[in-house]
C-alpha cells in the first residue's frame, strides 16, 4: 500500500514518522491491536509502548482485559500448597474504577 501525502507533509515527515503516526492513530481508534500498531510503525511492542507513554497516550486495557489476564496467570501459575493454580499473596478484589493510569509509576523523560 502506498499513501500519498500532501506536499507540505512530504517535506516535513520522514517515512518512519508517517508510519509511527499511522500506527498510533490506528491504535488509539481501536482499529488494531498493540502488536499490529507496532508493526505498522516498524517498532517492537516495547518501543511502541514507550512512544505511547512519551505522548501520554493511555493503553487500551480494560477491566475485562485485566480479569482475563488474572485467569491466564492462574492457569499458568505453578501449582503449590495453596491449591491448583492459586497464586500465593495475590488477593482478589472487585475493581471499582474503570480507568487505569498506566503511566502512574513511569519516570519522567
Amino acid at each position: 500500500m502506498n499513501i500519498t501525502l500532501p506536499e507540505p507533509l512530504e517535506t516535513t515527515l520522514t517515512p518512519a514518522q508517517a508510519a509511527l503516526h499511522l500506527g498510533i492513530g490506528l491504535y488509539t481508534s481501536g482499529e488494531v491491536t498493540l502488536g499490529q500498531a507496532a508493526e505498522v510503525a516498524h517498532l517492537n511492542q516495547t518501543q511502541f509502548l514507550h512512544e505511547l507513554g512519551r505522548r501520554k497516550i493511555p493503553m487500551n486495557y480494560s477491566v475485562k482485559d485485566f480479569a482475563q489476564d488474572l485467569i491466564t496467570i492462574e492457569e499458568y501459575a505453578p501449582r503449590g500448597a495453596g491449591g491448583a493454580g492459586e497464586l500465593s499473596g495475590v488477593r482478589r478484589h472487585r475493581t471499582t474504577s474503570h480507568a487505569f493510569d498506566m503511566n502512574a509509576t513511569s519516570q519522567k523523560d
